[in-house]
């Protein structure tokens, strides 16, 4: 029996999570200093007071649950698939097989980019390589091979991406 997972996921801070991490942490950071501002004076709070808590708590819980949604699955099996989720929504579906190499593109961002038999090239938005500053670190090589290594159908590392049961 294969001891395999059915689906592994590949979280890492990706082009689009980025952002919405810092959209989260200003968001909630503005509620806090809201609430502060509502407990040290009192008198301040007159009319909606309670809306400059509300709607930037709530902008920065959305956008923390929208960049956990980014990620990418790879299904393995006898129709294994490729999955690049961005924010919680399927962007692209890519069969395994279909799969010829996979690549980290360089730039001020770097991506992981998929060639297919056909000759396309497919950046995948939903998990990236380590980016600089941890990419200096003497294992980060080491964790792009894997991961490459991963996307391209191979055994998943021990202790990398997250392992989940049967994909529905």
């Amino acid at each position: 029996m294969d001891s395999r997972p059915a689906c592994v996921r590949l979280r890492r801070t990706s082009i689009v999570a980025a952002p919405l991490l810092i959209v989260t942490v200003a968001g909630l950071g503005a509620a806090v200093v809201a609430t502060s501002w509502a407990v040290w004076s009192p008198a301040n709070r007159n009319g909606p007071w309670w809306l400059w808590i509300v709607v930037p708590g709530l902008v920065g819980v959305a956008a923390l649950v929208l960049a956990r949604g980014c990620l990418v699955t790879v299904d393995e099996g006898p129709h294994g698939e490729i999955r690049d989720v961005v924010c919680w929504r399927t962007r692209r579906r890519i069969p395994a097989e279909a799969v010829d190499r996979a690549l980290v593109q360089r730039g001020p961002w770097r991506l992981f980019v998929l060639r297919l038999d056909s000759g396309e090239h497919v950046p995948l938005l939903g998990a990236s390589p380590t980016q600089w500053p941890t990419r200096l670190l003497p294992s980060a090589r080491q964790q792009d091979v894997e991961d490459l290594q991963l996307l391209l159908g191979g055994d998943p590392p021990d202790g990398e991406g997250e392992e989940t049961g049967p994909a529905t």
